[in-house]
């Protein structure tokens, strides 16, 4: 009993001499190269648009968050546009690819004043619940991140009677960190809700409440390379003041969106087998 192996050899170029790839080799290389151009266009774009803004309101700490995101948000996507590239269809690649632009485009958003904004919020919304006449104001200063003035002066509300000079403190300290945790919250599940229908907008949510996670995850460890006390610092002025470990609200910001998105899988999947 005899087999024959046949063996294909690749074309060889009567002017060279030397071996030819195959057209389809080809084809695949000028994709994966057309897909790796523009990623790497659209992180350029998005690292000189997040640094040009960073420099008049971010904080470095922002800054460093932002390009991890970033590096992060390249590797993961370029992954599946380009070394998962002939497992997809044309539409899907396109969308995965242009998911790194919508996350820098959020990340941005979320260190251009927007999460600012909100922790900052938090910090007004809680001076004028314990305070009269608090009228608090917001600064948001270049490299400094974001800061709440607000006049202590004044008699207290029912609110700050009840909880008194010290809790109201605490109160005010801890308003910006849960401002920022639940509104990144609320993002998350947004976007978990509208991922399907509007893709393009949930990535834009998922990306500015990571950030902001992120952001308040750095502040709250910034904590423990202070060289002394600091009552403008959050974390510190609940640790000092309320005996509260900055640990715990990191952990509860890791902790709770992990529990939330768990719940929602658990709930909206079931909700859709029964139908």
């Amino acid at each position: 009993m005899s087999a024959t192996i046949a063996i294909n050899s690749p074309a060889v170029s009567p002017n060279t001499g030397i071996a030819e790839a195959p057209a389809s080799c080809c084809r695949i290389n000028v994709k994966v190269h057309s897909v790796a151009l523009r990623i790497l266009a659209q992180v350029g774009i998005a690292l000189a648009i997040n640094f040009a803004v960073m420099t008049f309101v971010a904080t470095p700490i922002t800054m460093v968050v932002v390009t991890t995101m970033l590096a992060l948000s390249t590797i993961h996507w370029g992954y599946w546009a380009i070394v998962r590239n002939k497992k997809r269809k044309q539409e899907e690649q396109a969308q995965q690819t242009s998911r790194l632009s919508m996350m820098s485009l959020a990340s941005t958003a979320a260190t251009a004043g927007t999460g600012i904004l909100i922790h900052e919020e938090g910090h007004a919304i809680a001076s004028m619940a314990c305070f009269k006449n608090a009228e608090p104001s917001i600064k948001i200063r270049p490299f400094r991140g974001g800061v709440t003035t607000f006049n202590i002066g004044g008699p207290f509300t029912r609110f700050g009677r009840l909880l008194g000079p010290r809790g109201s403190m605490i109160l005010i300290g801890g308003a910006g960190i849960a401002a920022s945790t639940l509104s990144a919250i609320a993002g998350l599940a947004i976007a978990d809700r509208i991922k399907e229908s509007y893709p393009c907008i949930s990535d834009l949510l998922t990306g500015h409440a990571i950030t902001q996670l992120a952001s308040e995850i750095f502040y709250g460890f910034s904590t423990f390379f202070l060289q002394e006390i600091n009552l403008s610092h959050d974390f510190q002025r609940l640790w000092v003041m309320g005996g509260i470990n900055p640990l715990i609200p990191i952990a509860l910001m890791i902790i709770i969106p992990v529990i939330q998105a768990l719940v929602f899988r658990k709930v909206f999947c079931s909700s859709s087998a029964t139908r």
